[in-house]
């Protein structure tokens, strides 16, 4: 006999809930990782291979989860994920040197991308594409709440408790996961086939071969690239934003400050959506996510003016947190429900090489031709790729 399933209402907030532990649990290291494997006698190599752990253990986890979760089913998913996450983080806690550091930051990725993966998918999963909105809205601005909350947490129990106590914050945040897990859907392949879901003309077929052919199905490639590009500009403003801002005489609470104001933009942009997405075509919602971020990126990058700075960074926030929900949604719109697990790892994967490869190919242009003009080659870069991607999804 089938298992009970959820209540629509409780399974709901408890994805909410599981995007807002996602998010605190791995923001919170975010303001302490790199001074950590420094304290513990990594020199800034070492900090950097820390640091890119969890970016590697989420890269490598996406598409085999994506894989997964028809077969097991997202509530199984999210509580396996809970778990790897909940390892890390204890690793993290009691790491007396560089390398149970950089595993327990991998295990936490890993861990994490496989509870966030299967919770964005569980997220799609509605009675109505209304309700799908309302649902993919909610989840991800909880995750946002997360982003944006984690980071000042993390610095505050830093600086006033221990180091030890902003990694122990992440600790809890995956100990809170494991039993949120309890009230989601099961989210089966066979859960979906009782409900209604949109249907390809070849059936089990095309969701067995969804993997190898995903690119070729019409607004994938377009989904896809808007969310990595919307990444790549996240990424670099800020991990590099600050450098600029820093050779302008700004001290690190203005910095810091500026950038909070990216999350506000964004959470105004993840509140606002399922309105926006009545108003706009998808395609006109991508040219939202992706010329006046980049555009408002690299104006950011050129002033030091703090009137201009704040509005641009402000506008980038809002552009690039429509990226999210948008490309979700897309995903969501042409895949059947069976597929939807292996679409969002697809897209999951590529946000995280976005940001192994993206900074790399940016430290480099940064050394070669200078901060200023790095950033602009950049924000070309991304306008191109992604008007390209657009063509082609209006060709095919």
């Amino acid at each position: 006999m089938r298992a009970p399933a959820a209540s629509p209402h409780a399974s709901t907030w408890s994805l909410v809930l599981v995007a807002l532990c996602f998010g605190l649990g791995q923001n919170v290291v975010k303001p302490i990782i790199a001074p950590q494997a420094v304290a513990l006698g990594g020199d800034a190599v070492t900090a950097g291979i820390v640091v890119a752990a969890q970016g590697l253990g989420g890269l490598l986890t996406a598409i085999p989860t994506g894989n997964l979760l028809g077969r097991l089913g997202g509530r199984v998913i999210v509580g396996a994920g809970a778990a790897v996450f909940t390892l890390g983080a204890a690793l993290m806690v009691v790491a007396a040197d560089p390398v149970p550091l950089a595993v327990g930051h991998f295990l936490l990725g890993a861990g994490g991308v496989g509870a966030w993966l299967a919770a964005q998918t569980l997220a799609t999963i509605a009675t109505s594409d209304a309700a799908s909105r309302r649902k993919i809205a909610r989840v991800s601005t909880a995750a946002l709440a997360g982003m944006l909350g984690g980071p000042p947490i993390g610095g505050l129990l830093t600086d006033y408790v221990g180091v030890t106590a902003a990694f122990a914050a992440s600790l809890v945040a995956g100990v809170l996961l494991l039993p949120l897990a309890l009230f989601l859907p099961r989210g089966t392949r066979a859960d979906l086939a009782a409900t209604p879901a949109k249907r390809l003309p070849d059936g089990g077929r095309a969701a067995r071969l969804f993997a190898t052919h995903l690119w070729r199905r019409h607004g994938v490639l377009a989904a896809l690239v808007t969310s990595s590009t919307a990444q790549a500009l996240l990424t670099i403003r800020q991990s590099f934003l600050p450098l600029h801002l820093e050779g302008g005489g700004w001290s690190s609470t203005q910095i810091g400050t500026v950038l909070s104001l990216a999350g506000v933009g964004a959470l105004a942009a993840r509140s606002a959506f399922a309105v926006l997405d009545q108003r706009f075509r998808a395609s006109t919602l991508m040219t939202m996510c992706t010329v006046p971020g980049a555009v408002a990126l690299g104006t950011s990058a050129s002033s030091y003016t703090g009137v201009v700075v704040v509005v641009s960074v402000l506008v980038s926030g809002f552009a690039l947190g429509l990226s999210q929900p948008l490309t979700l949604l897309m995903l969501a719109r042409v895949t059947s429900e069976s597929e939807r697990g292996m679409a969002v790892g697809q897209r999951v994967a590529g946000n995280r090489l976005t940001q192994a490869v993206v900074p790399a190919i940016f430290g480099l242009l940064a050394g070669w031709l200078g901060l200023l003009a790095g950033f602009w080659v950049i924000v070309v870069a991304c306008i191109a790729g992604d008007f390209a991607a657009r063509l082609r999804r209006t060709a095919t």
